[in-house]
């Protein structure tokens, strides 16, 4: 007759607790019957109500007991094997298979869960162990159950060993009372949802994205074919701009295989480490070990924080261990490539780089994360002004509905474009001043031929879309595809001013970059706080201006030190990521002569602010007063223009400290106030002034 199936992991733990039961009663029998004949008939555990509980009328340990007991456990395994061909999830079977449990394991697994279980069975251990403070089972207690089971009968149990299944993945741990059961392995067993407890801070289960995950088909597509290959376990390297679209590909590929995604943050579990609240290398086992009980791959975050921090070398040791101990799937995300060397045999390494989605693909996902909250137009200036990721749209368009529900009204465009310019602020720090432009054409005073070159820079950034993507222009370019603009002229010339209008005639930000901010004297610091700009700059397609460039874009210099040599990495640096990015990138200096040759060959417009001779100063005098100020008859700006030789950059400091002396005087600005400015400004200068007497 064939065995009856388990119909449940709960039916299968209450006939294995049955089976427990009599065998531990046979122990105690036998214990009872070894303290009687050594104590004339008064044993030990004859005053323990509870041990006496569990005693029933008969004969001590015989052979016929043994035997009924083993036949008993070869019944359960038939059951179990029976189950398992009707389909039938049985969390005790699907631990010892995942882990490699022995019968002798797997048996000291289901004493520990007793405890857990049931009281009464902390009781009957403490009997058994002659010490009533030792609670749970123990090894020893275990190897005298083990002659019950007909897998184990009169073999000699192998020794638990550090590396034996049972501690190598911390199902139980030693405690004064006995052996313990990982909670984790506790809800597991009863089938209870839960998580492991130590690594909740720094693991969380994959958010569903809403939005279309778009442009990655081929990606995905490549993944789902080296996890068919991968005959081992698997390790994939989602890199580049886009790594963090990674895990919703991953998610998507793993899933078509019955397994979910576990997302933890590497960078996370170091902090932890290195604060003694979790070591690294318990971390990353019991991650795995939840990947297992799930089942799930893995995908790892926070890669960049591990390698950017210089105590953290032995890490990638130890998640190289990890990883050949799980033999599972495995992702890893950080914006380079990263490689791991020390992989075991049959471990597939997979690169995968993700760069951000086509403009194509940008309109589905922004027109799937907003609805019909913008226009057409609209949606095609959100697709080609934000070059953001599936994971970016989401974010920013949270945030546009939250600021839109403050404010009582539906979404709309100025909300997502709010949402857009906190996140670029939020990730740019300290290091760029995200600067809202107001200035328009009218108020630059330049010459004709210099006009019409700020203007041919917007027309190049407005048909940039056309001429790229539609014209197939984009196919053609490897790099290179943004627009570069150097501004050379002395010091108040317009130079700020320029990209200001430029900015606002296009509808974009200004991203104005602290120099102090971004240089450091450690090595390999600045480069990164480029890198944070250029990313940011990136995401929101703003006008990035970098003033007194020179200090920065510098020519490379002779090597003649270490300082020569890493000032040199640094223009090499800017170089390569300057020809990377997309979007406009203005540099404005004093010092032509100062800037590398190799970037003034990668620019498509250089500029000249020349001084500006009598007619632009007017034309400047007359330009920085708005409509609204009051002025007196007496103010000559022909003098003002004849007699000051001056850039415009002066000048306009010179027009705001009069309107202040004027306000203070309680009436209109005149000369008197004009010319005491000028005078304030040239001695801040240092130059003799020369006007007349204010």
């Amino acid at each position: 007759m064939s065995a009856v199936p388990y119909s449940s992991g709960a039916e299968q733990i209450a006939a294995e607790l049955a089976w427990l039961d009599r065998a531990l009663l046979a122990l105690v029998r036998a214990s009872a019957s070894a303290a009687a004949a050594s104590a004339g008939g008064h044993g030990w555990f004859v005053s323990t109500a509870e041990a006496e509980a569990m005693l029933e009328a008969g004969d001590t340990l015989d052979p016929d007991q043994v035997e009924m007991l083993r036949t008993g456990r070869c019944q359960m395994a038939e059951r179990q094997a029976a189950a398992a061909l009707a389909g039938t999830r049985l969390p005790l079977g699907r631990l010892s298979e995942l882990t490699g449990l022995g019968a002798f394991e797997e048996l000291l697994v289901v004493a520990c869960l007793a405890s857990d279980v049931d009281g009464k069975y902390a009781r009957v251990y403490g009997c058994l162990h002659d010490d009533l403070s030792r609670r749970r089972p123990s090894v020893a207690l275990a190897r005298r159950l083990a002659r019950f089971h007909h897998a184990v009968g009169d073999a000699p149990v192998p020794p638990l060993l550090a590396d034996t299944p049972l501690f190598r993945w911390e199902l139980v741990q030693p405690s004064d009372e006995g052996l313990v059961l990982d909670p984790r392995i506790t809800a597991f067993l009863l089938d209870r949802p839960a998580v492991d407890a130590r690594i909740q801070a720094f693991v969380r289960s994959p958010a569903p994205l809403t939005t279309a995950v778009g442009g990655y088909g081929h990606i995905e597509r490549t993944l789902d074919a080296r996890v068919a290959a991968a005959e081992g376990g698997i390790v994939v390297n989602v890199h580049g701009p886009a790594a963090t679209d990674g895990e919703a590909v991953a998610r998507r590929v793993f899933a078509g295989r019955g397994h979910g995604l576990l997302h933890a943050d590497l960078g996370e579990l170091l902090h932890l480490s290195q604060t003694g609240a979790l070591p690294f290398r318990d971390g990353l086992k019991r991650v795995y070990r939840e990947a297992l009980l799930e089942p799930a791959a893995v995908y790892w975050s926070g890669v960049d924080r591990l390698l950017e921090d210089p105590r953290a070398a032995a890490c990638v040791r130890q998640i190289e261990e990890a990883i050949g101990l799980a033999a599972s799937w495995t992702c890893l995300e950080s914006s380079r490539p990263f490689v791991l060397d020390a992989l075991p045999p049959g471990v597939a390494h997979v690169h995968l780089p993700m760069e951000t989605p086509p403009f194509s693909a940008r309109r589905v996902i922004w027109q799937t994360a907003v609805g019909g909250a913008v226009s057409e137009e609209e949606l095609d200036t959100l697709a080609a002004r934000y070059r953001y990721t599936c994971r970016e749209v989401e974010a920013a368009a949270a945030l546009a509905r939250s600021h839109a529900a403050v404010g009582g009204a539906g979404l709309c465009y100025a909300d997502i474009v709010w949402a857009c310019r906190g996140r670029s602020s939020a990730r740019l720090g300290s290091l760029a001043r995200v600067v809202t432009p107001r200035a328009g054409w009218d108020e630059l005073v330049l010459p004709d031929d210099t006009i019409a070159q700020l203007r041919e820079i917007c027309a190049q950034v407005r048909q940039r879309p056309r001429v790229l993507h539609e014209w197939g222009f984009d196919r053609r370019l490897t790099l290179g595809k943004g627009l570069y603009a150097l501004f050379l002229g002395p010091s108040g010339t317009g130079k700020t001013l320029a990209a200001e209008v430029i900015a606002n005639s296009l509808g974009l930000d200004l991203l104005r970059v602290d120099l102090a901010a971004v240089v450091s004297k450690y090595i390999g610091e600045t480069e990164k706080n480029l890198e944070r700009i250029f990313r940011s700059a990136e995401g929101a397609d703003a006008v990035l201006f970098f003033d007194e460039a020179d200090a920065l874009f510098g020519r490379r210099s002779e090597i003649k030190d270490a300082h020569d040599r890493y000032a040199n990495i640094e223009v090499d640096y800017l170089l390569q990521r300057l020809e990377q990015y997309e979007g406009v990138v203005v540099l404005a200096s004093n010092l032509a002569q100062n800037i590398d040759e190799s970037f003034t060959r990668r620019m498509q417009f250089t500029v000249d602010f020349p001084f500006p001779g009598e007619p632009q100063r007017l034309a400047i005098w007359r330009t920085h007063f708005p409509p609204e100020t009051p002025i007196e008859r007496d103010v000559d700006f022909a003098y003002m223009a004849h007699e000051f030789k001056i850039a415009g950059g002066n000048i306009r400091k010179i027009v705001l400290n009069a309107a202040f002396l004027a306000a203070d005087d309680g009436g209109a600005v005149g000369m008197r106030h004009l010319l005491k400015a000028t005078r304030r400004e040239y001695e801040r200068m240092g130059k003799l002034y020369s006007g007349r007497a204010s």
